[in-house]
């Protein structure tokens, strides 16, 4: 059975009136609802905390009506004896996202106004969010909560099998001709050999969208590394796999920009290419148990699945690298790592090495591999992850820079990601991105001149800025 519980800050009047009224909706719909207002004589029984906890334990869903008033509750902001309720509910709904590594359809953010899309809690911004202000966005919500949303695919039919071509063998004229594409695919490689291949990417990309922007900051170290490990491509060519490990604080990816470094390589790369690279996210759920077994072992047994069921294959290295070989484009998979494959190296290391075994052939693709670990993940209470997080992820990166370098694989490890600097990185992201002085001059204002800012901070501040210089 469906139960929700609407947790709310009391911002004003109107606003308790406001969610009292989604409550009555819900329970007009079919809907059994928690909320604090529907407690007789003002006060539970047990008190306040236990009927929260209780509550929280005893539902289906839990909506988060997200405002300035409750994101400043939820993350303990609040002046003191101001807002506890939010203040305890944020701590339990924190604690019970950790304890499932993230991984909860459980809590939802419901926002009244879509400018309250900065307020959302951080813990909840990656989940879907909706803003109800039209009956079409409620009806999205309520579809949600019971589980029917999207389409309901149709039956798979019968394959269309049919012999497959002949080739012929290759004849040589004597004095051959060079084609229009392959002169301007020599000229694109001069291009890059001489260090204006910007030239050709600058024609050949759409313009350039706020998220895409802010996702280009401070990643000089990252763009290097690319630089020394993955050569230019050339027709010829054996297609390779090439696989990278990137790792960082959280709030150095922030939603809508998580993918920054599978654009940095694309356009770094393989800009050049016939086709745009696929960009495809590995999202199979896993389950780690064999620590014992053997590193190459480990890492095929998660990494066939992944790819198989990306590829839509079966989940064999053969039926894998027949797929990969056929693709006219190249392809970047990403992986987000949950808590307990950020801990396990060898599950990483694993991934790593049997994704570094693959060749693809002459004449094929090259395809890359980026693992994303988010270093909050390696403390073991979410009350002390600031006082142990430098010491911990400082012995993390060390510890499988060791695993990677006894496999030959220390150059998958990408440098840390660091907050940009205001002095230095964004400066130099005005001059390399051609940002327009006047935009320039209304970043300056909203930023402290000498000072480093996590790259999800800076979204908070600048996207807004951005989105309204896109729209004109």
């Amino acid at each position: 059975m469906i139960k929700v519980f609407i947790s709310y800050s009391h911002d004003s009047d109107e606003h308790r009136e406001w969610v009292l009224g989604l409550s009555e909706s819900l329970r007009k719909n079919g809907i059994e609802t928690i909320l604090d207002r529907y407690v007789r004589n003002g006060s539970p029984p047990g008190g306040w905390p236990r009927w929260m906890s209780d509550s929280l334990d005893e539902t289906t869903h839990v909506l988060c009506v997200c405002t300035e008033t409750y994101y400043r509750r939820f993350h303990g902001h609040e002046v003191p004896d101001k807002g506890k309720g939010v203040d305890w509910e944020g701590a339990m709904i924190a604690q019970e996202l950790y304890d499932a590594r993230s991984v909860s359809k459980k809590f939802i953010p419901v926002l009244r106004h879509s400018t309250d899309e900065l307020h959302i809690p951080k813990p909840l911004r990656p989940r879907t969010h909706y803003v109800l202000n039209t009956e079409a966005n409620y009806q999205v919500l309520y579809d949600d909560l019971l589980d029917q949303g999207g389409v309901e695919p149709g039956p798979i039919g019968l394959l269309k099998i049919k012999p497959r071509t002949v080739g012929t063998p290759l004849t040589f004229d004597a004095h051959p001709q060079r084609t229009a594409s392959q002169a301007h695919t020599r000229d694109k490689i001069s291009l890059y050999h001489s260090g204006d291949l910007d030239q050709v990417v600058q024609k050949s990309k759409s313009i350039r969208n706020p998220e895409y922007l802010l996702g280009l900051l401070d990643r000089k170290p990252q763009h290097v590394h690319f630089d020394g490990q993955i050569p230019e491509k050339r027709p010829v060519d054996e297609g390779k796999a090439y696989g990278f490990c990137i790792f960082g604080p959280r709030n150095e990816w922030p939603s809508s920009v998580r993918y920054t470094l599978s654009y940095l390589l694309e356009e770094h790369k393989i800009s050049y290419s016939k086709h745009s690279p696929e960009i495809k996210p590995l999202e199979t759920r896993l389950n780690l148990t064999d620590e014992s077994a053997e590193l190459l072992s480990i890492g095929e047994t998660h990494l066939w699945k992944l790819l198989g069921r990306q590829l839509n294959c079966r989940s064999e290295e053969t039926d894998i690298l027949k797929v990969l070989q056929s693709k006219e484009e190249s392809h970047i998979f990403f992986r987000e790592l949950v808590g307990d494959e950020v801990k396990n190296h060898n599950f990483i290391a694993g991934v790593l090495l049997a994704w570094s075994r693959l060749t693809f052939g002459v004449n094929s693709h090259s395809h890359f591999l980026l693992l994303i670990c988010e270093s909050d993940y390696l403390s073991d209470s979410m009350f002390f992850s600031r006082l142990f997080h430098k010491r911990s992820s400082s012995r993390w990166y060390q510890d499988l820079q060791k695993l990677l370098s006894r496999h030959q694989l220390q150059n998958s490890l990408l440098p840390t990601l660091c907050s940009p600097t205001v002095a230095e990185d964004i400066e130099d992201w005005f001059k390399n991105h051609e940002i327009p002085e006047h935009l320039r001059s209304t970043i300056r204002k909203e930023l402290p001149r000498h000072s480093a800012i996590p790259l999800g901070d800076l979204k908070e501040k600048l996207l807004p800025i951005l989105q309204n210089h896109h729209s004109h």
